[in-house]
């Protein structure tokens, strides 16, 4: 009976009989003599490496398991086909054979797992190899082509031997499956002998592995092996424990198959029916699992049981359910079955001559199955493979004794050449080492420079996204009405609109000067004049930096051939970058002349500078110098206008000092070999210049102490202003280009909420919420972080640095409403529940968070110290606070709702309240001292006015 063996596994144990031929002893005696030859001698074998990730297979592999159709898998093999993914294509291949086995569509699968092999062969894959080997003489095995099976398992056999260095549980499992399907042939063959071994190897090989469902399907073969030795108790004993195995396991399949096994040996024990039940229990599983090659087993298995029980009506029905389902499946073992089963059914009937015709089908399909020159062929394939076995036992004998021949001989020569090896394998590896830090600092430094210019990229776009989308939506929902704010808006709108346009097209002309397509269009014109225009179109934006930008040309025309259109990019990058990092009342210089039949343009500044160690990198177009983030910009400009005079045949450098400030000099020839355009009237060939007015500085609103106050700290001005116009409606408005003005005026004004920007100059927002929070001022006020970097590392980098709310823009502005507005009340109601718990208990704050409390108990210990003196007047309490009184007072008021005169006063009664009960033999004029109360009718009257009652009364009642 054929039994559960052929379950689709994945991977393999050890050799047959692999073991290591050379000793521990012999080994560590060599092994100078082996370092000598390392670099030219592989010790052992290693499967060829593959070009992806085990992470991405199991990702595929998990993607095919999931579809149990087959439509479903052709749908998604074909997609990767599409792709041209030779590793999807590869497991599809694999999971499309083993749907078609399961449908008894064999051609289809033996095909589709050739394919996986040949794919396998291409990839380098050994383990998808061996597993393809595997599914391939699985397939033959069911249709009952042994001699092709053992063939496969054979080769599956030898290449997992041959890379048995790979020890992973997927090559161990499939070395276990090659095992198992030879000890099915030979089974099959009534090699029982060869069988056993192989299947007992198996066994091993899964409990090593720890598979409860391997392990169930060997216990069973070898259960048939000793039914088949007629070792009836030890035969039921295998079968049992397979049985618990595969319930264990959950295995239906196995549960069905070792009902048979089970059935089988009831039956020749004449127990007629618990074998019957057990037929058709396995025959009902089989049913509902739609296992139809299993299936035929617990159908044969009737079959034969109803015949030797003369029942001919059941055994007929049951052949005649069996026999369009063999004859589908094309599997000779299962046609021969068929045929011997009508045969017998026939024969009992008295039906000669139909008996006759079923005999001879099944001779004829037994001799397919089982012929002589077939199995001569598989016990050759078995025979080859133990005498390769033997012959590199034995080329690994002779090689000790070669080893140990030559070992004297050696170990001078050896020593000598070791000695000399060492210091050349020391010097390489320190210059190997030496050579991969410095690649891989490169490596490093050069991702971390993409991911910077892409995180500032991204900021670029984002920031004029944020007024453009948020403008258009009020415009669009109809709550920007009003016609100067809707010019404003208008304005903001084009300007940054205009700004991402210039953005994109130098990404776009970097793009275009790579592709090296660019058809240069050569003028003959004056760039005197030329460099005139762009540098008064700069003027006003210089003005309105407080920087002095002066044209120094050493004539007034100069006529020689350039390309317009770079010209006008170059000169424009050069000067913006200028006026952008030289600092308020700074100069720029721009200065032209002819040298050597070259003309010289130089952009001479006295900003901040670049630092030594980035000028050789200022031009590459992922660098930007280590400036602080708001200034870095996006590293596309200069990378841009290098290629663009690189096109131009000419040079661009840059001498720069941190302090002093930085000259850019580009030189271009006069003459050009290339095609020059006819002279044009200077207006065709006019700059077209962005925009460069001022713009106009966001200025505080006037103090309404009604409103909350909001302090936004933004160095895009147009940004600032967007936000506040959606704000100064509600609240009080104080703007900050940068963190350290913030700071400063978050100190000054002490506002109600923060907005600030995580990338500005000179402070960034970072650093700023640290500030906020470290400060004893200042860390009650909550703050809103907005910016355009929102991957996780940065919105965790900003709760770190103990943000309230993180905006990513483009923002919502309702949104930022809703945040600003709850943030405030938050803080007021705890202020208000904490005003009113500290009528009766001053020293209840559990609903203050830990800082507040940390200020509350520092701001009483400092109070009870002024007690003594009778000076607890705010302006004496804010001094030892280092605070200002407007400081203190605003700070008091925020987290306790009164202001700081009121709040003394509770502490001091509360002092005088506990004093009242813990001394009782003092006065109540003492204890008003102790409190520094010198009126004791005024402080009878506060205590009444606060608590309800005298400090007598309180006295007086008890504890």
């Amino acid at each position: 009976m054929m039994k559960a063996t052929d379950h689709d596994m994945k991977s393999p144990t050890t050799s047959f009989s692999n073991k290591n031929i050379i000793s521990e002893r012999l080994k560590w005696r060599v092994v100078s003599f082996l370092l000598l030859f390392s670099v030219i001698i592989v010790s052992c074998r290693k499967a060829p490496k593959v070009s992806y990730t085990q992470a991405q297979k199991d990702k595929i592999e998990n993607e095919m398991k999931s579809l149990e159709a087959i439509s479903d898998r052709e749908k998604r093999f074909q997609q990767y086909k599409l792709q041209d993914n030779k590793l999807g294509m590869m497991i599809g291949y694999r999971y499309l054979g083993l749907a078609y086995r399961n449908s008894t569509q064999f051609d289809e699968a033996i095909q589709a797992h050739r394919e996986e092999y040949n794919l396998a062969v291409e990839l380098k894959d050994t383990v998808e190899l061996v597993i393809a080997l595997n599914n391939i003489g699985t397939n033959f095995r069911r249709v009952g082509a042994l001699d092709e099976a053992s063939t496969y398992h054979y080769k599956a056999l030898m290449l997992s031997d041959q890379y048995q260095g790979d020890s992973s549980f997927v090559a161990r499992k499939n070395r276990v499956i090659s095992l198992n399907g030879l000890g099915n042939v030979h089974l099959t063959l009534g090699n029982t002998e060869v069988a056993d071994s192989a299947f007992r190897l198996a066994l091993k090989g899964e409990e090593q592995l720890g598979s409860k469902l391997g392990q169930a399907i060997n216990y069973a073969n070898l259960g048939s092996l000793l039914e088949k030795e007629n070792k009836i108790d030890s035969a039921r004993l295998y079968f049992k424990k397979s049985l618990k195995l595969n319930r264990e396991a959950g295995s239906e399949l196995g549960e069905a198959l070792c009902q048979l096994d089970l059935g089988e040996l009831e039956e020749k024990d004449q127990a007629w029916d618990q074998a019957v039940r057990r037929y058709e229990k396995a025959y009902q599983i089989l049913k509902n699992i739609d296992d139809s090659w299993h299936w035929l087993n617990a159908v044969f298995a009737l079959i034969d049981f109803y015949i030797s029980q003369d029942n001919y009506a059941q055994a007929g029905q049951y052949i005649a359910e069996a026999k369009p389902v063999v004859k589908q499946l094309g599997s000779f073992e299962y046609l021969t079955r068929l045929y011997h089963a009508e045969y017998m059914l026939s024969q009992k009937q008295g039906d000669s001559r139909r008996a006759l015709e079923s005999y001879v089908k099944s001779q004829m399909y037994k001799d397919s199955l089982m012929g002589e020159t077939k199995t001569r062929r598989i016990q050759n394939l078995r025979l080859e493979y133990e005498r390769k076995n033997k012959q590199r036992e034995m080329m690994a004998v002779r090689q000790k004794m070669k080893q140990e021949k030559t070992f004297g001989t050696l170990v001078l020569i050896s020593s000598i050449c070791i000695l000399l090896f060492c210091i050349a394998v020391i010097g390489f590896l320190w210059y190997v080492i030496r050579i991969r830090s410095k690649n891989h600092k490169m490596m490093v430094q050069i991702e971390r420079i993409k991911d910077s210019f892409y995180t500032n990229l991204t900021h670029e776009f984002r920031t004029p996204l944020t007024i453009i989308l948020g403008f258009s939506k009020q415009i669009a929902d109809g709550s920007l009405v009003d016609r100067d704010e809707l010019k404003k808006a208008g304005e903001l709108m084009h300007r940054q609109g205009s700004g991402l346009l210039d953005l994109i097209n130098q990404l776009l002309e970097i793009a275009k000067l790579k592709s090296g397509t660019v058809q240069l269009d050569y003028h003959h014109q004056d760039i005197i004049a030329y460099i005139r225009m762009i540098t008064e179109s700069h003027q006003a934006l210089a003005k309105a930096k407080h920087v002095e930008l002066m044209y120094m040309p050493d004539q007034t025309t100069l006529m020689m051939d350039f390309v317009p259109n770079y010209v006008i990019k170059v000169v424009r990058n050069l000067i913006s970058n200028a006026i952008k990092f030289t600092p308020k009342n700074g100069r720029i210089k721009v200065i032209t002349q002819v040298e050597h039949n070259f003309f010289q343009l130089q952009v001479v500044d006295n900003g901040k500078g670049i630092p030594a160690e980035d000028l050789p990198y200022i031009f590459d177009l992922f660098y930007q110098a280590g400036r602080s983030s708001a200034e870095v910009g996006n590293g596309v400009g200069l990378a841009m206008i290098k290629q663009l005079v690189d096109m131009m045949d000419g040079t661009l450098t840059v001498e720069s000092e941190v302090g002093k400030g930085s000259t850019f000099t580009v030189r271009l020839p006069l003459k050009t070999v290339k095609q020059v355009s006819p002279t044009n009237a200077p207006e065709e060939h006019n700059p077209a210049l962005p925009c460069t007015e001022p713009v106009e500085e966001n200025v505080d609103t006037e103090v309404n102490e009604e409103r909350a106050s909001v302090l936004i700290v933004e160095d895009n001005t147009d940004v600032a202003h967007y936000i506040g116009m959606q704000l100064n409606r509600d609240y009080n408005l104080f703007f900050a280009h940068d963190g350290a003005e913030g700071l400063d005026k978050a100190k000054d004004l002490m506002p109600d909420i923060i907005l600030t920007d995580m990338m500005m100059p000179v402070k960034d927002g970072l650093a700023l919420c640290r500030d906020i929070k470290s400060s004893d001022v200042l860390n009650h006020i909550p703050v809103i972080m907005i910016t355009a970097r929102c991957n996780d590392a940065d919105k965790l980098s900003g709760l770190e640095a103990g943000a309230d709310a993180y905006l990513e823009k483009p923002f919502s502005a309702d949104e930022l409403k809703v945040r600003i507005k709850n943030l405030i009340e938050r803080n007021e109601n705890l202020s208000r529940k904490y005003a009113l718990s500290s009528q009766t208990d001053i020293n209840n704050m559990s609903d203050l968070s830990t800082v507040n409390q940390a200020f509350l108990h520092k701001f009483i210990d400092v109070v009870y110290a002024h007690m003594a003196d009778r000076t607890t007047d705010a302006e004496s309490i804010a001094s030892d606070l280092c605070m200002t009184s407007k400081q203190l007072r605003t700070k008091i008021y925020a987290i306790t709702g009164d202001n700081t005169s009121v709040y003394i006063q509770k502490i001091r009664m509360e002092k005088a309240k506990r004093l009242l009960k813990s001394e009782q033999n003092s006065s109540i004029g003492d204890i008003a001292m102790k409190c520094g109360f010198e009126d004791v009718s005024y402080f009878s009257r506060a205590f009444k006015k606060l608590y309800g009652i005298t400090p007598s009364q309180h006295r007086r009642q008890p504890l």
